[in-house]
């Protein structure tokens, strides 16, 4: 082989002029006649004209994996190697109230949470010179438009020249001539504290409920975390029964990171939704 697959490919972009210059100089010599000339004289390793090209590549770190993939969506329209929602699985589980690919199974204006990428957008002016937007999310199921409305859109805009602009948005969920949500908050996908939290689910299969030990657990963590947002608790029976619980005032806790983490150790990581 010429190159090999495992050179990562900021050594052949980095080093693609060399190359090509070098392509046309053996090419030349070929037709020439002065590579067998040469060759008399080498080994049989460096009679390989790859051994020329690849005596060239010295191998260097990779592009970050963000970098990498935004260059695949520049080159190629898609993403090659991995897609950039697969680091955020765990928040999209978190923030994500509804399914991008049966959007039919909801009643309009819902108010609903999801966790995409800005795959496209449209900046218009109002009427009265303001700018709105109309974006187009996409998770790992299926995408839909956003509609940014101007006090939101100042807010945002200065966020959408993220290289890779991954963002949770909350809002009405609306059906005209197709399926959008109406924005009326939204943050950064690292920055999910800049939302204002008020359920959180959590989800408590039969084998947890009958365990004495975790709903003392999860009852000590609310305890110790007193703030605004409301706790409601699904029980489940079996798969299709449950009971739902919402948990009195007192219990209202602080849905900050560190108390998330600590109630997925208790109930699991898919037992965990907020809105």
């Amino acid at each position: 082989e010429l190159v090999s697959m495992d050179i990562k490919r900021k050594t052949l972009f980095d080093k693609m002029d060399i190359l090509i210059e070098e392509c046309n100089t053996i090419k030349d010599n070929i037709r020439s006649g002065q590579m067998n000339l040469f060759m008399n004289n080498k080994s049989k390793k460096e009679n390989d004209y790859s051994y020329s090209l690849n005596s060239i590549i010295k191998e260097e770190e990779e592009w970050p994996k963000e970098e990498l993939l935004k260059y695949e969506k520049e080159v190629l329209g898609i993403f090659l190697s991995d897609h950039p929602l697969n680091k955020y699985k765990k928040a999209i589980r978190q923030y994500t109230t509804v399914d991008l690919s049966a959007l039919e199974q909801y009643k309009d204006n819902t108010f609903k949470s999801v966790v995409g990428l800005i795959s496209g957008k449209k900046i218009i002016n109002t009427r009265d010179n303001k700018q709105m937007a109309f974006l187009t999310l996409e998770d790992l199921k299926g995408h839909i438009e956003i509609v940014i409305r101007p006090d939101l859109f100042e807010k945002l805009k200065d966020h959408l020249q993220n290289d890779i602009p991954i963002f949770i948005f909350r809002g009405f969920l609306k059906h005209d001539d197709a399926y959008k949500i109406e924005a009326s908050e939204f943050a950064p996908i690292n920055q999910p504290e800049n939302l204002k939290i008020n359920n959180i689910h959590i989800k408590i299969s039969s084998e947890l409920a009958g365990n004495e030990e975790t709903l003392h657990n999860v009852k000590e963590l609310l305890i110790k975390n007193k703030g605004s947002a409301k706790v409601v608790l699904h029980i489940y029976k079996n798969e299709k029964e449950k009971i739902i619980m919402e948990m009195p005032h007192f219990l209202k806790v602080n849905a900050d990171k560190k108390f998330i983490d600590e109630l997925a150790n208790i109930t699991g990581e898919n037992s965990i939704y907020m809105n």
